[in-house]
C-alpha cells in the first residue's frame, strides 16, 4: 500500500527509505474467524534510517492509517492518532 509522491518525500533524503515504501500490510482471518488488518508502523520502521525528515513522514503515515481504520469503524491504536 503506498503512494509515490509519499515515498519521494522520503527517498529525497535517503534513498533507504525506499526499503520501508510501500507500507507492508496483510489483511487475513485469525483462527477464531475474525478479520486482521497488520501493518508495519510507518514511523517505527522509518525511524530506523535516523533522519527526522522521514520520520516525520512516517508519522503522518501512522496518522492517514489511523483515519483509514477510523474511517472503517474500528478501533484506533493509540500510536496511529
Amino acid at each position: 500500500m503506498g503512494n509515490h509522491t509519499v515515498a519521494e518525500r522520503m527517498y529525497r533524503h535517503d534513498a533507504g527509505a525506499l526499503m520501508y515504501a510501500p507500507l507492508r500490510v496483510t489483511i487475513h482471518e485469525s483462527p477464531p474467524g475474525e478479520a486482521v488488518f497488520a501493518i508495519d508502523r510507518p514511523s517505527h520502521t522509518v525511524s530506523a534510517l535516523g533522519r527526522p525528515e522521514i520520520t516525520e513522514v512516517g508519522r503522518e503515515l501512522d496518522r492517514k492509517v489511523g483515519a483509514f481504520l477510523a474511517r472503517l469503524g474500528v478501533p484506533v491504536p493509540d500510536e496511529l492518532t
